[in-house]
């Protein structure tokens, strides 16, 4: 059996639904796990840096990419993600919003990138 007829029935519901080959990854591992751990060890440096004490800083990335394009159905579909999110759980009870606020521009300006930074002042 070739690559082809394996894919066949993958390729079909993404032809007749191309809605449905648009799908959201979440990952741990991997190449959006390693995009989360290198986050995460930047924004407890700059905590660290900054001296903001922190209980728990928790990263979740979030990629967006159309199937269609990774699994050659259209070649007019992105391969790959199209968009990625980076989001931020800091959880620093003593830090104020100015603190906060500060990490939050300066995680961003260090990871290059999009970021939404969820900051938790309460325990």
């Amino acid at each position: 059996m070739d690559i082809r007829s394996l894919q066949r029935p993958l390729k079909e519901p993404y032809r007749q639904d191309p809605a449905s080959s648009r799908i959201t990854l979440t990952a741990t591992g991997l190449q959006l796990g390693a995009l989360a751990d290198c986050a995460q060890i930047t924004c407890q440096m700059v905590a660290a840096a900054m001296g903001i004490p922190t209980e728990g800083i928790e990263v979740t990335v979030e990629g967006d990419l159309d199937l269609r394009g990774t699994v050659g159905i259209s070649k007019e579909t992105q391969v790959g993600f199209e968009s990625i999110r980076v989001i931020f759980d800091v959880h620093a009870p003593e830090a104020t919003e100015k603190q906060l606020s500060a990490l939050r521009a300066k995680t961003e300006q260090h990871c290059r990138g999009d970021a939404n930074l969820a900051a938790s002042a309460e325990d």
